[in-house]
């Protein structure tokens, strides 16, 4: 498609392309690194993270296009092939039509379907390669099942609580690798980041596992142990720990990121935390087991949900003080305020009921007769999604419709997949319905199926649904990378420059039909050798009885400056035996500068083999030859 264009200009603002004038459409577009450092070098390099963005506006009048949804690629120039507009044309129509032989090197319209899965896994699916044929992309392994998981807002890096092993995973959503694992002193269950994304807070319960849903009133051993640890989301390193109430808790934040509110549940409180200095601020009493909090930026108030009396306790979330205290019916287990922050949605699956609570009024406006155990609540733009826990039904209900006070609350459902969810969720699950992206659609995970299902609203039933490999998923996530419209007529997003080369930024408008191919150079990044860390075992004996603990221990040395790789915390080994028909994996401690040491206790008598890795030193499992034990019977 012919267009006029205007060079790149080198004056103030990221830098510009070209600007290209398509028949009455301007679009001017700029890719910008998002690293300080990287701006003031100067030009692209390989492995940059940048900000795509694309300036629309009417060539006339200028006033921004908004409201669009335009699509754009980047691909590799082929040496020898003329670059024009019917090239641009050809290949765009190659991209929009989704051909596996020509696919673009940087896709910056794509999203990805994450399952968190009951086994100790993450999948990642891209459901654009059709419903009931989704394609797998990766599958991403944890050192234990996760239980709740946060992405952070540039959605760079994906945080997922393992409780059983006491761990964070953190994950690179570039390369979907787990670049650490955050040890806690706690079991993590929840996890959290406060809306200025400075801070990942985790809940951790007591080492014993005592949770909401087994802890009473009168289980005086509850009251020994809970806190929150608070790390530092871009140096993964731990701020601070935090003892609060007992028992499982929840957090919402104040939306200046001043407070943060911590539930409970053991200890019948809510705990409110300056941010700026991590301390304890006030205890708060409030109802029996309080274990779902939803935070209001409209009322500034903090909506306490009690699953053991039924209790809906208000707090000023400036004056830390309780307003109001609302009695619905015991077995409360989730509160979640619609998009409009005026509305809450508070399910009871004991009593079969959803409460809609006003937090102008701080009073229940409406009760909604829900039949088989409603005990989640999602969000669209404009519906509300509520799960069955003893039926495959979900509940919607028009968000515009509710809040009538004393008017029944109107429902319509579809079917949420063949079987009933049946998985019990606790109060603060992770969510198993979420919005998905660029649609008024949602996606549900539904364990039974082993599947996640595309339910487009206004259908009877959802459009498809995609296969979760065999895989029990038991929470749901959507990770959007497609352009978005964040200011009137200026749509960007961002990705990361993977290869050096010369590119073209193919740019996509379906209505009005535009189409325009930009020019983009990428250097590449000067090529350093880079040496390898140094490793040497240190192992008192080469054979050792069976079912007798003994030290394994290994020198880390830096290859580049041959010092002692000091102060690791990710140091883990792995022993099989031979033939490797089994494996166990274990972490080291420092116990000098650069010698790390753990237990083993071989479970049979043979040979094992024993590697060492540290993600954070760059040392892989099979990047150094093992160490070899003998196991034998014990005389």
């Amino acid at each position: 498609m012919m267009a006029s264009t205007v060079p790149a200009r080198a004056n103030d603002g990221p830098p510009m392309l070209e600007r290209a004038d398509l028949r009455g459409v301007s679009v001017e577009a700029s890719i910008e690194p998002v690293a300080a450092q990287a701006k003031q070098r100067g030009g692209l390099r390989e492995g940059d993270d940048v900000l795509v963005r694309f300036k629309v506006a009417d060539t006339l009048s200028g006033r921004p296009r908004s409201g669009l949804f335009p699509a754009a690629w980047m691909d590799h120039i082929v040496v020898g092939i003329e670059q024009d507009a019917q090239t641009c044309q050809a290949k765009v129509e190659q991209f929009v039509a989704g051909s596996l032989y020509a696919q673009a090197e940087i896709d910056l319209n794509v999203y990805y379907v994450l399952a968190l899965n009951k086994d100790p896994s993450i999948s990642v699916v891209d459901p654009l390669f059709g419903f009931g044929n989704s394609k797998l992309l990766t599958l991403v392994p944890l050192e234990s099942p996760g239980s709740d998981w946060a992405m952070t807002a540039d959605r760079d890096r994906l945080f997922v609580a393992m409780p059983q092993t006491g761990q964070v995973a953190v994950v690179d959503t570039d390369n979907w690798r787990v670049r650490h694992n955050l040890e806690l002193a706690g079991r993590p269950d929840r996890v959290f980041i406060q809306p200025d994304q400075k801070y990942l807070w985790v809940a951790n319960t007591s080492p014993d596992g005592i949770s909401a849903e087994n802890i009473s009133a009168k289980n005086i051993s509850a009251k020994k142990i809970s806190s929150v640890t608070v790390f530092d989301v871009q140096t993964l390193q731990q701020a601070a720990r935090i003892r609060t109430g007992a028992g499982s808790h929840e957090i919402v934040f104040r939306d200046d990121n001043r407070f943060a509110f911590i539930s409970n549940a053991a200890s019948n409180t809510l705990s409110v935390i300056d941010i700026h200095s991590l301390s304890l601020t006030a205890q708060i009493e409030v109802g029996e087991r309080p274990v779902s909090l939803a935070y209001s930026p409209l009322s500034q108030s903090v909506v306490v949900a009690a699953q053991g009396d039924g209790t809906v306790t208000v707090v000023d979330a400036g004056r830390h003080v309780p307003v109001a205290s609302i009695a619905a019916k015991p077995g409360l287990v989730q509160a979640r305020f619609a998009p409009d922050d005026r509305f809450a949605f508070i399910a009871n699956p004991a009593a079969n009921e959803v409460y809609i609570f006003d937090a102008v009024l701080n009073r229940i406006v409406q009760v909604a007769q829900v039949g088989s155990g409603p005990d989640q609540v999602a969000f669209s733009d404009e519906l509300a999604f509520i799960r069955q826990r003893d039926s495959e039904i979900i509940w919607m209900a028009a968000l515009d419709q509710i809040g009538q006070p004393e008017k029944p609350l109107s429902l319509i459902d579809f079917p949420g997949g063949q079987s009933a969810f049946s998985q019990t969720l606790g109060a603060g699950a992770a969510p198993t319905i979420v919005q998905a992206p660029g649609a008024n659609a949602v996606l549900v995970a539904n364990p039974q199926d082993r599947a996640i299902y595309f339910y487009k609203e206004g259908m009877a039933a959802p459009m498809g649904h995609f296969s979760n490999y065999r895989r029990i998923p038991t929470a749901v996530m959507a990770l959007d990378r497609s352009l978005k419209e964040v200011a009137p007529g200026s749509y960007e997003t961002l990705t990361r420059l993977r290869r050096p080369g010369q590119y073209s930024l193919a740019f996509y408008l379906d209505s009005p039909l535009r189409v325009h191919c930009f020019d983009v150079e990428v250097q590449a990044l000067p090529r350093v050798a880079k040496a390898s860390p140094s490793v040497r075992y240190d192992l008192a004996a080469n054979q050792v009885p069976v079912h007798q603990p003994f030290a394994v221990r290994v020198r880390l040395v830096d290859g580049a400056s041959g010092k002692p790789s000091a102060d690791l915390k990710d140091v883990q080994f792995l022993a099989y035996t031979a033939p490797g028909t089994e494996q166990r994996r274990f972490m080291a401690k420092q116990v000098e500068p650069g010698l790390y040491e753990a237990l083993f206790e071989p479970y049979t008598t043979g040979s094992y083999y024993i590697f060492v890795r540290s993600p954070s030193l760059g040392l892989r499992f099979d990047m150094a030859s093992p160490a070899i034990v003998r196991a034998v019977a014990a005389k």
